[in-house]
């Protein structure tokens, strides 16, 4: 029997700059045993524009959000690079596009990051995600979603054995990941319920 550590929280503060921008403050604090870390903890201004006003954010949004901020580290094996802790300046740029039709949804969003003063270690992300109503309340869920990964400065100098592959409990050394999903999805109660603040949504990936 085997256990894997995640936790993590997170939050994020925004403030309307009119209906096209939007600015905030979002910050992550966590431990995640996959991938090395035994804590974390990122704080990141974020500038926004929406090139629809966020008023027609229930119908069309395409977005474009800047993040810039401060990441530390604690691991818990020595990495690859020889750190037992450090803290990384990172930046990333996020377009996504959100369409509501009659038929369903189609989000598409694609992510670039790298940490600051060393551009070799960036990532890019692309996701897409169609949402097909089959009846009401009822909804076909189509994920896909590829990264090129540059990044990965937490991989642990120690190694992994076997078990740890096998089972997953270790994020292995890559270049490239990509998945796909298939579900369905089903909604009750009010058509309210899903009403939220469209601003700094999309979010993205954190930039560990």
């Amino acid at each position: 029997m085997s256990n894997t550590r995640e936790l993590e929280a997170e939050g994020i503060v925004v403030w309307s700059l009119g209906p096209h921008w939007s600015w905030g403050i979002a910050g992550a604090l966590g431990s995640d045993q996959s991938v090395n870390q035994a804590l974390y903890t990122e704080a990141a201004p974020a500038l926004e524009y929406s090139f629809f006003p966020y008023a027609e954010s229930t119908r069309r949004q395409i977005t474009a959000t800047y993040r810039l901020g401060m990441m530390t580290f604690w691991y818990e094996d020595r990495t690859i690079f020889d750190q037992i802790s450090e803290i990384r300046p990172a930046h990333s740029l996020e377009v996504a596009a959100d369409f509501q039709q009659p038929w369903g949804e189609l989000v598409v969003s694609v992510e670039g990051s790298h940490y600051l003063y060393d551009p070799d270690r960036h990532r890019v992300d692309l996701y897409s995600n169609i949402e097909i109503r089959l009846l009401r309340g009822v909804n076909l869920d189509i994920q896909g979603n590829v990264a090129r990964i540059k990044d990965q400065i937490y991989l642990s100098a120690a190694g992994l054995d076997d078990n740890e592959i096998l089972i997953g409990q270790r994020e292995l050394g890559t270049d490239f990941e990509y998945g796909m999903e298939v579900g369905l999805s089903f909604t009750f109660g009010s058509i309210f319920n899903n009403v939220v603040n469209p601003r700094l949504r999309t979010g993205g990936d954190d930039l560990d």
